[in-house]
C-alpha cells in the first residue's frame, strides 16, 4: 500500500491499537477531542450519490456519540446495533462504489475492493472484540470506526477522486 498523504498524516491523529487498546479504551469517552465527526471537506468525492453514502457512515457514528452523551453506561447490546447498522450501510456501499468504478474503468478496482473487504474485517474485529469483553462500548471504539472510515475515504477513495477528477467523469453515478 502507498503512505497517507502528508496532509492526511497532519489532520489525523496515529493511533497505535497495542497501546490505545490497552490505555484509552480505559478512558472511555476521551472527552476534548471532538463535538461530532465529520469528513474534511477536501476529501468529497465529486460523486454525490458516493460522498452522500459517505455521510451517512457519518452520520451513524455521530448517533453513537449522541448515545454515549445520553447514557452514562450504554449497554454492548446497544454498540452492536450500531456496528449492525453500520455494516448493513457499509456493505451497500462499498457494493455501489464498486459498481461506479467498474462502470468508469477505474483501472485501480482489484486493490480497492480488497482495501473494502479489509474494512469489513476491521469492523467485524472490533465487534468481535466488544463481544469478548475486549473493547468497551465507548468514545474509543466510536474513534476507531470513525479511523475505519476516514481510511477509506481519504486513503482508498482519493485515488478514485484523482482518477474521476483527471478523466472528466460527469458528476451523477
Amino acid at each position: 500500500m502507498r503512505p497517507p498523504h502528508k496532509r492526511t498524516i497532519d489532520a489525523l491523529r496515529e493511533i497505535n491499537p497495542v497501546t490505545t487498546i490497552l490505555e484509552q479504551n480505559e478512558i472511555g469517552d476521551c472527552r476534548g477531542v471532538m463535538d461530532f465527526y465529520t469528513l474534511p471537506a477536501n476529501c468529497q468525492l465529486p460523486l454525490p450519490e458516493l460522498q452522500a453514502e459517505h455521510e451517512a457512515l457519518v452520520t451513524i457514528l455521530n448517533q453513537g456519540l449522541e448515545t454515549i452523551r445520553s447514557v452514562s453506561n450504554p449497554s454492548v447490546e446497544l454498540f452492536l446495533s450500531l456496528l449492525d447498522k453500520l455494516r448493513s450501510v457499509l456493505g451497500a456501499h462499498f457494493v455501489h462504489e464498486e459498481q461506479v468504478m467498474a462502470r468508469h474503468h477505474y483501472p485501480n478496482l482489484g486493490p480497492h475492493s480488497l482495501h473494502h473487504d479489509f474494512c469489513t474485517a476491521r469492523l467485524d474485529r472490533l465487534g468481535d472484540m466488544l463481544l469478548a469483553g475486549q473493547l468497551k462500548p465507548n468514545r474509543f471504539m466510536l474513534d476507531e470506526l470513525f479511523d475505519m472510515i476516514v481510511d477509506d475515504v481519504i486513503r482508498a477513495d482519493g485515488d478514485f477522486k484523482t482518477f474521476l477528477e483527471n478523466n472528466d467523469v460527469p458528476t451523477s453515478t
